[in-house]
């Protein structure tokens, strides 16, 4: 009888840990070119917990956080060096509204300018319990 007990709980757990989401994960892309951007730095910060996370790409541009709990987040990606933008005139910090992103262009006066050129997209989040967010974003010169 205690193994059948034992063999039940096995199954619910196995059952119950599949059923979950996969936390959060994404993709980023590189408008311009139509390639994955890696090496990007992806911080997961947790606003209800105070716990901070961060990653960088694959070379696939991929990103998870395949352990984010149900909560309040916000999202920020960085790409650090990122090509230039014609459009962007020097020492302006441009913001631009991308579906649920808002993103920055910063830094591009080159020498004398504000600091290294980079792109910043951010996004706040509200993840469900046993639910994932996926991001794909793509991002392009203004």
């Amino acid at each position: 009888m205690k193994i059948k007990y034992r063999f039940a709980l096995l199954l619910m757990a196995i059952f119950l840990t599949s059923c979950g989401g996969e936390g959060i994960i994404g993709k980023l892309t590189d408008g311009e070119t139509g390639k994955s951007i890696s090496d990007a730095s992806v911080e997961l910060d947790c606003i209800d917990c105070d716990s901070q996370f961060t990653v960088k790409t694959d070379v696939d541009g991929n990103f998870s956080f395949p352990d984010a709990n149900a909560g309040n987040y916000t999202l920020t990606i960085v790409w650090s060096d990122p090509p230039s933008c014609p459009g962007i005139e020097p020492h302006e910090t441009m913001d631009v509204v991308s579906g649920d992103f808002i993103i920055g262009y910063f830094g591009y006066g080159g020498i004398g300018g504000y600091g290294p050129k980079r792109i910043v997209a951010i996004v706040k989040i509200e993840l469900q319990e046993g639910r994932s967010e996926r991001f794909n974003l793509t991002i392009e010169c203004p």
